[in-house]
């Protein structure tokens, strides 16, 4: 019997704000809650997070997240997986992104801590 139940959640505003199509047969894909039991101590257990704030499940915990759903080939896509299709076809490179949202997100940093220090500053 299983006591402990965690419900993991990854960008659920890409998840249901936006239509995605199937890269198998283009179709209109839906949404569909996957629910799965796994044991602390298995070796599946690898992958799943079992902390929970400052507790940690032991035992059968039941781990539950929404994938893609293709209603006409009967296929899951996960959502990195169907991010990374989109990437492809959109003509992105993944990792150059990656490295222009570092730089932006350092230059806005150091833009913020200057002007902190600016403003603190005795006169």
């Amino acid at each position: 019997m299983v006591k402990n139940k965690k419900f993991l959640v990854e960008a659920p505003i890409y998840m249901f704000k936006k239509k995605h199509s199937c890269a198998y047969c283009s179709s209109l894909l839906t949404t569909r809650k996957v629910t799965r039991v796994i044991n602390s101590s298995s070796p599946e257990a690898d992958g799943f997070d079992f902390s929970m704030g400052d507790a940690y499940f032991v035992g059968d915990v039941e781990f539950s997240w929404y994938v893609f759903y293709c209603t006409n080939c009967k296929e899951e896509v996960s959502i990195k997986e169907q991010k990374a299709y989109e990437d492809l076809l959109k003509g992105r490179d993944v990792s150059k992104r990656r490295v222009i949202n570092r730089i932006i997100n350092t230059i806005v940093f150091l833009i913020i801590a200057a002007l902190y220090i600016y403003i603190r500053r005795p006169r």
